[in-house]
């Protein structure tokens, strides 16, 4: 397992652990909202691509959160799948399954992209979920993940910023509260 992986997996651990220990809050600001609707749609490869890029943001700031695959030309881009194959696929079967359960979360074509970007758009089932998922997606990009100033974690310490803490648990809380309605 590659240390991207196995921080994102300490950290999906530790914020599962402590959102589950605590009242989940109404969604109140419109990225909460927005991440209650990708969560509550039908599409589990938008869920599942939710959690599984903002893990990867989460471990490792400096990664482009809407890239799928490396070799785009993009030095910032990270090959998402085997990150989701070794750190969310994990994670997932612990906490019960509350993305149902596969062993490659990004195994279906509509994911073997480059990136989730806009031009992948043309042809998807269901546009409004993944304009919402984009836009998620976007979000995660312009996030203060994209500054590493008052983030420093490693695999044995977690050292968030307050702003940083908040933001991890917000998108906890959010797929914990996808979790109670299965």
């Amino acid at each position: 397992m590659s240390s991207h992986a196995e921080i994102a997996l300490d950290i999906l651990r530790v914020v599962w652990e402590e959102v589950e220990s605590q009242p989940i809050p109404a969604p109140s600001d419109p990225l909460d909202k927005l991440i209650d609707v990708v969560l509550s749609g039908e599409e589990i490869g938008y869920k599942k691509a939710v959690v599984i890029q903002a893990a990867g943001k989460a471990a490792d700031p400096t990664l482009d959160a809407q890239a799928m695959q490396k070799g785009d030309g993009n030095e910032r881009s990270w090959d998402a799948r085997e990150f989701a194959k070794q750190s969310f696929v994990k994670w997932n079967l612990e906490a019960n399954k509350p993305f149902a359960h596969s062993a490659d979360p990004y195994v279906s074509n509509p994911y073997r992209i480059p990136r989730f970007d806009s031009s992948q758009r043309r042809g998807r089932k269901r546009p409004r979920e993944f304009d919402n998922t984009l836009l998620v997606l976007e979000h995660l990009g312009d996030s203060p993940f994209e500054s590493q100033q008052g983030f420093s974690l490693s695999r044995m310490n977690f050292n968030f910023s307050a702003d940083k803490a908040q933001d991890i648990r917000r998108w906890a809380m959010q797929f914990h509260q996808f979790s109670l309605r299965l």
